[in-house]
């Protein structure tokens, strides 16, 4: 093999060179994501004749018209002989003594997903499957991702002190397009494990791209959306999001839980799925941080106990769903759930019937237009998620089928009271003529 000349842009580049184990490339459309998928998985090939590189993506469709004639490209760049695609085995067989082999996987079911090692992985739109699907499949890929074939260059080894060896490392790479917040924004964004490092590429930074396409895509979308697809942001592509207002970094917050400090918790009482969301005040109290979350929880009675337990010794504030006034819990039929929240000596905060649906959301979208709501997505994925994600139904009114709806219901309930659109009004007495 002769060496070969390759233009990449900046952050193609920092990609290539990030050394985590699971290192992710969210690029903009036409960012050269495919190309530089096609690039990486042959350079990982290249380090011993016995790698087995495994290339997934969404279906077979995708893994015919888009990574297996990018593999095939660079195979030909970099002049490697290979014996075509096997479209029996899903396959690409090189014949060169320093290159690997090529095997193309769909991500449709795990279940498929056994009786092989790979050497090194390449995910491709993991976004694309709904978040516990991605879950799943990246679970099996990782399991899968242990071969340790011979010869690998020492750039590519790590000493592992106990066992008193050197092993390969077997590196997992997705790559994804910034539609939405699902697996790869939670795993790659929010948690920030150094083993999970990411690039943004910009779509304006492919020189083959005209500019004519970048503006087709400006001209769909509402401007900020635009902007921040194109530059390999997450983004919510739905421009009719019930929380329109809330920006993920605009609205980030650092603020964490202090000891003793009084403790403002919105919840919604759902059987199975009561949700709650805790906020501190912040700048004079002007200022409401969400800082932790409890999902899922079985009943009101439970959470009141988890509530206790987490925050002994702070003055607890409930705002709880008014409708937990009346009806009765899994652990105790004889009181309401508003009266399980009493029994631990929380202060209670909640009118005697719900606020309008539309004045929560006004309330929510007006306090983080204002700067007075932020949110710690590191202690609260799920509320930030929420917040990102509920769309409106068909009807015009927030829809309740995607399961977003009861954590911001918990989130909001404590805004409203505090500074919905009631604050702001007077009552007068109108006298008129007959």
């Amino acid at each position: 093999m002769s060496s070969v000349e390759i233009t990449l842009t900046e952050s193609q580049s920092k990609f290539l060179n990030l050394e985590c184990d699971f290192p992710l490339f969210v690029g903009g459309p036409g960012c050269g994501k495919s190309y530089l998928l096609g690039l990486a998985a042959v350079s990982d090939a290249l380090h011993s004749k016995d790698a087995d590189v495994y290339i997934y993506a969404p279906e077979n469709h995708h893994i015919r018209t888009i990574e297996v004639p990018n593999v095939l490209y660079w195979l030909d760049v970099m002049k490697i002989k290979n014996k075509g695609y096997n479209k029996q085995e899903n396959c690409i067989i090189t014949e060169d003594p320093r290159c690997g082999n090529f095997y193309f996987k769909n991500m449709e079911t795990a279940a498929t997903m056994v009786g092989y090692e790979s050497y090194a992985a390449h995910v491709d739109e993991l976004d694309t499957l709904d978040e516990k699907k991605a879950a799943e499949i990246w679970r099996q890929i990782l399991m899968r991702n242990r071969q340790q074939p011979k010869g690998v260059p020492q750039h590519n080894l790590r000493w592992d002190g106990e066992k008193e060896s050197w092993f390969a490392i077997n590196r997992a790479r997705a790559y994804t397009t910034p539609e939405g917040y699902k697996f790869c924004y939670k795993t790659w964004e929010l948690e920030g494990h150094v083993d999970y490092q990411q690039v943004k590429g910009r779509t304006a930074d492919n020189p083959a791209l005209p500019s004519k396409y970048v503006q087709s895509i400006r001209d769909r979308y509402p401007e900020h959306i635009a902007e921040a697809y194109l530059n390999g942001e997450f983004c919510n592509m739905e421009s009719l999001a019930v929380y329109y207002n809330y920006d993920p970094d605009l609205h980030l917050s650092f603020e964490e839980v202090k000891v003793g400090e009084a403790l403002y918790i919105g919840c919604d009482f759902n059987v199975d799925n009561t949700s709650a969301t805790v906020y501190v005040r912040r700048n004079g109290g002007k200022e409401w941080h969400a800082v932790d979350e409890f999902v899922g929880v079985r009943d009101s009675a439970t959470l009141a106990h988890d509530i206790a337990n987490r925050y002994s010794g702070h003055r607890i504030v409930m705002y709880p769903d008014a409708s937990g006034r009346s009806g009765s819990n899994a652990n105790n039929a004889n009181l309401s759930s508003i009266q399980e929240l009493e029994r631990k000596g929380f202060t209670i905060r909640a009118p005697k019937k719900n606020f309008y649906v539309e004045d929560r959301i006004n309330a929510m979208n007006k306090g983080l237009a204002e700067g007075r709501v932020f949110i710690n997505r590191v202690k609260c994925p799920t509320v930030a998620r929420c917040l990102i994600n509920q769309p409106y139904d068909k009807h015009g009114k927030p829809c309740k089928k995607t399961g977003y709806d009861h954590q911001n219901d918990a989130t909001t309930y404590p805004i409203v009271f505090e500074m919905g659109a009631a604050k702001s009004l007077y009552k007068v007495k109108l006298k008129w003529m007959r």
